[in-house]
């Protein structure tokens, strides 16, 4: 999928999966729910949306992404994108 957000090109096939993540309903079922974490080529992240109803692609800064991965319990995927992000205490 491809969508132009604030002039910049954001495209699911030119760009690294990073993680994914659905709410574990089937997918034919109206609240099915999914997102994927995305980096493109020049270093932006963004969300890509998939529900029922539709597809769509939203921009987040690479604190909203480390926040995404870090709410969704995927702390291995965390440690190798935003490494410089984690702190031992």
């Amino acid at each position: 999928m491809k969508k132009l957000i604030n002039g910049k090109l954001y495209n699911t096939k030119n760009s690294i999966a990073i993680a994914s993540w659905d709410n574990g309903v089937e997918i034919t079922d109206p609240g099915y729910f999914e997102e994927t974490l995305f980096k493109s080529k020049m270093g932006t992240y963004f969300i890509y949306h998939k529900i029922c109803e539709g597809l769509d692609i939203r921009e987040v800064t690479q604190e909203a992404a480390f926040e995404w991965l870090q709410e969704h319990g995927m702390m291995a995927e965390a440690k190798k994108e935003f490494p410089q992000m984690i702190k031992d205490i």
